[in-house]
């Protein structure tokens, strides 16, 4: 027979828990802070925790998601907010390690993602600005801009705008001469011009 019991733990907080006779765990789990807000909720079974376990903060927006098969966390997502409740992060874990995160622009839309393999950055619009591929052999890792292209033919690339990116004249005659290049011959893998200031003009470019 399951009784099913409530009381409050080292923390302050409510727990309402499922469990035999014996005083073995079996069933619904449920953790709530002092103001009776859901806080946690997930099932035991035979004392160890199993499948996945919610977590909430005291404005009841999801923060972990964990996932546990005999007691044992297999994995985790965590989740982080604006003031406006707007999703700001998720960070996906496995087996303790890191796997996967995404971050998000204030108005909601997917603003960065990187996992193993890649990192992307992405327009307001959903395109992909800069990605990164990475290998475990540096000279095989490359960047891309998968939707310069078809956004350049459309830019007036003024020098005075360029001035304002760059930290000097150099710079700018560096900047310039690598637009030039992708307008004049496509090709970015042999492209030599600082990431820092490529990737200023990418954000003035889709800011336009």
């Amino acid at each position: 027979m399951k009784i099913r019991e409530q009381n409050i733990n080292e923390h302050g907080d409510i727990r309402e828990y499922e469990h035999f006779e014996d005083g073995t765990w079996d069933g619904e789990y449920k953790e709530y802070y002092n103001d009776n807000t859901l806080k946690l909720v997930g099932i035991y079974k035979n004392n160890r925790q199993e499948g996945i376990f919610k977590e909430y903060n005291r404005n009841n927006e999801l923060i972990t998601e964990s996932f546990y098969f005999e007691g044992v966390k297999k994995n985790e997502v965590r989740y982080d907010y604006y003031l406006n409740g707007t999703k700001k992060e998720k960070r996906i874990e496995e087996g303790g390690k890191f796997k996967e995160k995404e971050n998000y622009y204030e108005t909601g839309e997917l603003e960065y993602r990187i996992d193993q393999f890649k990192s992307e950055n992405f327009s307001k619009d959903g395109y992909v600005i800069i990605r990164v591929t990475f290998s475990k052999d540096p000279k095989k890792s490359k960047i891309e801009y998968p939707h310069l292209l078809k956004s350049i033919k459309n830019i007036d690339f003024k020098e005075d705008a360029i001035k304002l990116l760059c930290s000097n004249i150099n710079e700018v005659e560096e900047v310039t001469t690598y637009v030039k290049k992708i307008i004049d011959k496509y090709n970015f893998n042999n492209l030599k011009v600082k990431s820092d200031t490529v990737n200023k003009l990418l954000l003035w470019i889709y800011s336009k």
